[in-house]
């Protein structure tokens, strides 16, 4: 298996809160290229909309990089100890990143997301979307609440409903 990765700053932006992990390796700023038949590979985008999300971002990347057993109670504790880190600083309070990746291991290959950041598959010449975006405005869409033609202009369209961080123990921003 070929993975290639590549993080840039975006336009308008001063800061990179985005991080690729790549088993063991962050990637802020760059590009990597990696051959192996087991990996964990994710990204973490910092909420910009909250504080220090390049800093939660980074912290996430960090506990996953560090982790070689993937499953709900890891999630659950990295997200109680980026919360109990934003409370020690008022300028961490309510910082906040989405987590979206895939773990292969020899038997198996796990999916896990949360927020916005979308994890796609090529099939053929086709992109397919496999997760499911946690918006305020994906949400409404699903229950009839407004159409998609409605959803382009939605004034909270980039609002997340779930997140690591954001002050919320459920691993849900509500912030």
């Amino acid at each position: 298996m070929k993975i290639y990765a590549s993080t840039k700053l975006g336009a308008a932006k001063t800061e990179n809160e985005d991080r690729v992990i790549i088993n063991d390796t962050i990637i802020c700023n760059g590009d990597y290229e990696l051959e192996t038949d087991k990996a964990t590979v994710a990204i973490a985008d910092g909420v910009g909309g909250n504080n220090a999300g390049a800093i939660a971002s980074d912290f996430i990347a960090v506990k996953l990089s560090k982790t070689y057993s993937i499953n709900k109670n890891v999630f659950v504790l990295m997200n109680t100890e980026l919360i109990q880190k934003s409370k020690v600083d008022n300028e961490l309070h309510g910082m906040a990143t989405t987590l979206s990746g895939i773990a292969k291991t020899d038997k198996q290959i796990s999916l896990f997301h949360i927020g916005n950041t979308r994890i796609s598959v090529m099939q053929g010449n086709y992109l397919k979307q496999i997760t499911e975006d946690h918006t305020t405005v994906n949400w409404l869409i699903k229950t009839g609440k407004i159409t998609q033609s409605d959803a382009e202009t939605y004034d909270k369209r980039n609002e997340i409903t779930a997140c690591f961080g954001g002050n919320n123990a459920n691993l849900m921003c509500t912030e």
